[in-house]
């Protein structure tokens, strides 16, 4: 997998697109690690706290803004997975 850098050179830009990676990059990954940690650490440790927040993520699924969000990043999980098979291109470069 080959990364590609952007050269800019505002400071402020430069840290928004850091910014952007890591919500779409890592974040998503951080949340099904953390989910099936949780989900883990209850039937071995008898945990209550583990039980606890994955019961409030379960109740706050009615809300329209978490469940966007959760479905977000599920979308971005698959993205991530396809694209390590299959190259997609989302926009051709413009001639100048």
């Amino acid at each position: 997998m080959k990364a590609t850098k952007l050269r800019v050179k505002n400071k402020t830009f430069k840290k928004i697109l850091a910014i952007e990676a890591y919500l779409h990059v890592i974040n998503p990954w951080i949340l099904l690690t953390a989910a099936m940690l949780l989900a883990v650490d209850i039937p071995l440790f008898k945990s209550m706290v583990s039980l606890m927040l994955l019961l409030i993520g379960l109740i706050l699924l009615p809300i329209k803004e978490y469940r966007t969000w959760l479905m977000q990043q599920i979308y971005l999980m698959i993205a991530a997975m396809k694209n390590i098979k299959t190259k997609e291109i989302a926009w051709n470069k413009q001639e100048k």
